[in-house]
């Protein structure tokens, strides 16, 4: 089964996708002088160094990871269309005053990654975190779940100029219960122990999933990275309603230097997208 890893400091301003360019930079690898985001996020976190969150309490030792980044469906779809719904159970809308602004990922029961520049100015105490949202304007689409902000923790060398280490962290005011995706796994070890075979989903799963951590040092180069967000679907255009999701290439450093970007390009990037344009945005997930 393909997981979906979050590429770190990867999830943008899903309101303003078109001031995205055609080659879109984010932050996911650590820079020379500065720690990883990785070890950043878990020390925040209590994880220490290690790159696996722990998206629920105390999960059995015999699952560590399997019970992110795993959709509820299968199904995937190539070029900016709408996802099925509750494709992505970990992305969140972020709400400032009852209005949609930004998006995010949930890391684990309590936090959500998303940028730095979704938070700058923001006061905690107006947003609201909604999760399993799909269509904005049908509110009786989905269950949605919806938490609001106890805490905002930016990268402390956050530069708004330069959109370097463009990472924050939401603390959540109250855990999300997560222990439906922990039965989930369960069942399907248990059915894939016996030969027999589990598709049908429980009544009692709330559908939320967090989304995986990548590895520390990978490179994902020629690697693609599928982008996902309530943004405008066209350069100019209105933001839309339901979940987008499109798939870019992920292109080496060196090569995105050579567009119009070159040296604003930092080691602490990542850039994906096509040199020709057309398919763009910015937040971005790894299949591996």
């Amino acid at each position: 089964m393909k997981m979906r890893v979050l590429m770190v400091v990867s999830v943008l301003s899903l309101a303003s996708l078109a001031n995205c360019d055609s080659v879109s930079a984010s932050n996911t690898t650590p820079g020379p002088k500065d720690k990883g985001f990785i070890e950043w996020i878990s020390n925040l976190l209590g994880g220490g160094a290690s790159t696996t969150l722990r998206p629920i309490n105390d999960p059995p030792d015999n699952c560590p990871v399997c019970q992110c980044g795993i959709p509820r469906t299968r199904r995937r779809i190539v070029g900016g269309y709408e996802t099925k719904t509750l494709e992505f159970p970990w992305m969140a809308v972020l709400m400032y005053n009852g209005r949609f602004y930004c998006g995010g990922s949930l890391l684990n029961d309590l936090y959500v990654l998303t940028a730095a520049h979704c938070t700058a100015g923001f006061r905690k105490e107006r947003i609201t975190v909604r999760f399993l949202e799909h269509d904005r304007l049908n509110s009786n689409e989905t269950k949605t779940i919806d938490r609001k902000v106890s805490a905002i923790i930016r990268h402390l060398r956050y530069n708004p100029g330069t959109y370097d280490n463009d990472i924050a962290l939401l603390k959540l005011d109250q855990r999300v219960d997560l222990s439906s995706a922990l039965k989930r796994v369960r069942r399907e070890g248990e059915s894939a122990g016996s030969g027999e075979s589990s598709s049908e989903e429980s009544n009692d799963d709330n559908g939320l999933r967090p989304v995986c951590m990548p590895t520390a040092g990978l490179s994902y180069n020629n690697h693609s990275g599928v982008v996902t967000g309530w943004g405008t679907t066209e350069e100019g255009g209105s933001v839309s309603s339901t979940l987008q999701e499109v798939y870019v290439p992920i292109i080496s450093n060196t090569e995105c230097r050579q567009t119009a970007y070159k040296q604003r390009i930092t080691d602490n990037m990542l850039c994906a997208g096509e040199p020709e344009g057309g398919r763009d945005a910015c937040p971005c997930v790894i299949y591996i």
